[in-house]
């Protein structure tokens, strides 16, 4: 029922919606069709106005469904970037810069196909949070993020992440809800439940060119949001 999906869709914005309204300014669009130096385009920028004092950027990249041949690159893709204390987010932003709140990489093919790269700080705690502007850090997520799938991978680098994708693919068999789950959608999608066994083995074959491909195919737009106080 498409109106029922829409309206339930609404009521759980309700409250970003009320607060929106209310907050100065309300939301502001901006750096549609801009590039960067490297001739990168930017995308839009979405920009929120909260009342408290934690700070959002958030990257959406469009990315693969389980039946493209890149997928495993994006599992791969996803550990590189934000999954665990070695991922490029973390060494950018808490070890390089101290901004230690939350950061990661959202990819739930089996909701959407988008990958969503993000950043939450606080800008209350400390020096450090108070004096960073939310457009700079959403402008260091892109970099980070497009800088990932243009620039060369170090062995270590590509194989770490290889070895995370698998792991977290290993952990969701652990719970037999989620297991049955993934093998009923891995079926509705077409690529039938027998796609559980292959994919660590395609994970374990992602090389460096395909983590490239992703950039070549996916970097025209990178729709930025943010939050801030």
């Amino acid at each position: 029922d498409a109106e029922k999906a829409v309206r339930t869709f609404d009521n759980n914005l309700f409250e970003l919606h009320a607060s929106t309204e209310k907050a100065e300014g309300g939301v502001a669009k901006t750096g549609h069709g801009d590039t960067t130096q490297g001739g990168t385009p930017k995308g839009e920028v979405l920009t929120l106005k909260s009342r408290d004092s934690v700070a959002y950027a958030m990257l959406s990249m469009p990315s693969a469904s389980v039946t493209s041949t890149a997928y495993p690159a994006f599992l791969t893709l996803q550990a590189l970037l934000g999954v665990g204390y070695q991922s490029r987010l973390l060494r950018h932003f808490r070890e390089e810069q101290g901004i230690g709140y939350e950061m990661g990489v959202t990819f739930y093919p089996q909701y959407g196909e988008s990958l969503f790269a993000q950043v939450q700080w606080d800008t209350s705690t400390g020096e450090q949070g108070a004096s960073k502007v939310a457009t700079q850090i959403g402008e260091q997520l892109r970099q980070v993020v497009v800088h990932s799938v243009t620039a060369p991978l170090t062995d270590t680098e590509l194989n770490r992440a290889k070895q995370i994708a698998i792991g977290r693919l290993a952990l969701i068999h652990e719970r037999i809800l989620e297991r049955a789950a993934l093998l009923g959608w891995y079926e509705a999608m077409g690529v039938g439940y027998g796609f559980d066994k292959e994919l660590p083995a395609l994970i374990r074959a992602v090389s460096r060119e395909d983590i490239f491909s992703i950039g070549k195919l996916r970097l025209e737009a990178l729709p930025l949001g943010i939050v801030q106080p």
